[in-house]
């Protein structure tokens, strides 16, 4: 492992939220993060190069309709892609002459964790965009028992958040009450 010489993050979080009427409101939330840092190569060229841990483009988007006793949520999940260029460099091979080569597994953010593209072995694609469907509702009894179901990732999509090599859950079906006293 080598230190970085520098490293920049930075990004922005967007937060916004449309009441059309007393029981309709529409909310956005997307979190953006960009990171480079200069990294020396072994010709002794500093090179700018992306920071590890940075994730792809994600968020949420809602629709949620409330009236009385009863709110009711669609909500849409999603991530990005991120490319291979954009994945942490953890070893530097060349020079300034003869062009730079780059080894990107092996980092925090997982890139050996990605699909294999179909075109050769060891040649992996990076994190694949996706979204999920998902409804909620809830029901308030009284002030002491609030009664919740939930259904997630409606349309069964495969799907990675960045980083991890799980594959998420399929379809997630949950019920809850919720009691105060």
């Amino acid at each position: 492992n080598v230190n970085a010489e520098s490293a920049r993050v930075y990004g922005l979080d967007l937060d916004a939220s449309l009441h059309f009427s007393d029981t309709w409101r529409v909310a956005t939330a997307l979190h953006l993060v960009r990171g480079r840092r200069e990294q020396l190569a072994p010709d002794g060229n500093e090179l700018t190069l992306p920071q590890d841990h940075i994730p792809p483009p994600y968020g949420n988007t809602s629709l949620s309709w409330a009236d009385g006793p009863w709110e009711l949520s669609l909500r849409l999940r999603y991530q990005l892609t991120k490319q291979v260029r954009d994945y942490a460099v953890v070893e530097i091979f060349g020079n300034a002459t003869d062009g730079y080569t780059f080894d990107r597994t092996g980092t925090a953010d997982n890139l050996d964790l990605t699909p294999l593209a179909s075109d050769g072995p060891l040649n992996y694609t990076g994190a694949y965009a996706w979204w999920t469907a998902n409804l909620y509702a809830e029901y308030t009894l009284n002030e002491h028992f609030t009664f919740r179901l939930k259904g997630e990732n409606l349309l069964d999509r495969h799907y990675r958040t960045f980083g991890s090599g799980v594959s998420a859950a399929g379809v997630d079906i949950g019920v809850g009450v919720m009691a105060r006293f």
